[in-house]
């Protein structure tokens, strides 16, 4: 009788077993949840497609009409973002706008940079680029840097625009 009762319990045994391996693990081999083992996280950069060329000098622009436009205080800090020449300004025919990653519009390049505004149209019309805006007490203050290639564009074709940085 104590056989049969043996019997039973290592059938019941063997059965749980069986549908133990049957089910998927909580946690894959990494400690991860196995759900999400086979999904990837795809970082999106906003900034994809905008060149950034591999000069061999940068400049620094100050950016103009930064407290007129969307710049606050939660914008101070140093950002990556990207220019664009603008050929419907009505104020000036050369314009060049920053802008933050995310498309927000912190000001304007000096105006009159014909120079610039070409060298930025021979990208597709937009560069990515790097900039800084700081709190000085009643105001903020921008400067971005732009990277230029001496063989598009040399120093001297922009020594003129030195004045107005």
């Amino acid at each position: 009788m104590w056989y049969i009762i043996l019997g039973a319990i290592l059938v019941i045994v063997f059965r749980i077993l069986k549908e133990n391996k049957k089910q998927k693990p909580l946690y894959g081999p990494n400690g991860s949840s196995s759900s999400n083992t086979n999904r990837t996280i795809k970082y999106i950069d906003p900034l994809e497609g905008i060149p950034f060329p591999g000069g061999d000098y940068e400049i620094d622009f100050s950016i103009k009409g930064i407290n007129l436009n969307h710049a606050n205080l939660s914008d101070v800090g140093s950002f990556y973002g990207y220019v664009q020449s603008l050929d419907d300004n009505k104020y000036d025919k050369y314009a060049i706008a920053v802008y933050s990653s995310l498309g927000k519009r912190y000001g304007y390049l000096p105006a009159g940079n014909k120079e610039i505004h070409e060298y930025i149209k021979k990208f597709g019309g937009k560069l990515r680029v790097k900039g800084e805006i700081e709190d000085r007490e009643d105001h903020l203050f921008g400067l971005v840097s732009i990277r230029f290639d001496s063989k598009i564009l040399s120093k001297s074709d922009l020594y003129h625009y030195a004045t107005r940085f």
